[in-house]
């Protein structure tokens, strides 16, 4: 554990304990940096390929062992997780708002 958030939920840093390996690893982000193009430069729109330099060039895939918010559910309690991929840093507000309620819920 590396400290708390404003909300009192702890924050930990990028590694987890894998029961089934047995062994310490770093945790996966559940987003997936976008394929190709984001189309015509425009006022709304930089153009070029995506890169991961905006919020718009990844896509949540659930592909890994993140929420949409940087966090997990462990031992029935939610840990936020600094992990070095996007997003960098806990989404607060989404975290407040809408991953602790669904993951509450589940």
């Amino acid at each position: 554990m590396i400290g708390f958030a404003a909300d009192g939920f702890p924050i930990y840093g990028s590694y987890i304990y894998d029961s089934e390996t047995g062994i310490y690893r770093k945790v996966v982000s559940g987003y997936i940096l976008k394929d190709g193009l984001r189309g015509e430069e425009s006022d709304t729109n930089p153009g070029g390929a995506y890169d991961g330099v905006y919020r718009a060039d990844w896509e949540w895939m659930d592909a890994g062992d993140l929420d949409k918010c940087n966090g997990m559910t462990h031992k029935r309690s939610v840990w936020i997780l600094c992990d070095g991929s996007y997003p960098l840093h806990p989404i607060l507000f989404q975290r407040l708002y809408g991953c602790i309620l669904c993951q509450m819920s589940t």
